[in-house]
């Protein structure tokens, strides 16, 4: 096949699928293939829990923020927890930091907290915000060892050395 008849035969195809290639009479005459059954299997009675998606507060955002919580390029732990207290009364509408939490986690939970550790130290998930974070679950009774602290490559929370700035059992 020459380029001359290349080009006619793309644009006499591409033509065809234009004027009419797409429409329902595509499959005219063709006969599909019954689909198979499809099985449903799953807990009788089962109700999903209203923490999963979309979750409680769904499309709801929040924004906190106070010129102070960085200064000399660090990041002030105390301003930092005031802004998460205050997101989560907001969030929630609840008036006090602990029933805001009850709403997601309860005591004997098991909570994963997933960062993004790739660009360490300088730029990753950051540090102060993952404390207070564990610093509220803590206050709800969550045990340590029922917090961890996770990413997909474990090798990228070694290189930064991730896990030194977590509180102790975690």
């Amino acid at each position: 096949m020459d380029r001359r008849g290349f080009v006619k035969r793309t644009c006499l195809g591409s033509a065809g699928l234009f004027l009419g290639g797409f429409g329902p009479n595509i499959q005219e005459g063709i006969l599909l293939p019954v689909p198979p059954p499809i099985q449903v299997c799953g807990l009788k009675d089962f109700k999903p829990s209203p923490l999963g998606m979309p979750g409680l507060f769904p499309g709801r955002v929040v924004q906190v923020s106070d010129p102070r919580s960085i200064a000399g390029n660090r990041l002030s732990q105390r301003i930092i927890r005031r802004m998460l207290e205050l997101g989560m009364k907001e969030l929630t509408d609840e008036s006090t930091v602990r029933a805001a939490w009850l709403k997601f986690i309860e005591p004997t939970d098991v909570v994963g907290i997933k960062i993004n550790p790739s660009g360490a130290p300088a730029c990753c998930s950051s540090p102060e915000l993952v404390r207070e974070i564990i610093s509220a679950l803590q206050d709800l009774r969550v045990p340590p060892h029922n917090i961890v602290v996770y990413d997909r490559y474990e090798y990228e929370m070694d290189i930064g050395s991730y896990q030194t700035l977590l509180p102790p059992g975690v």
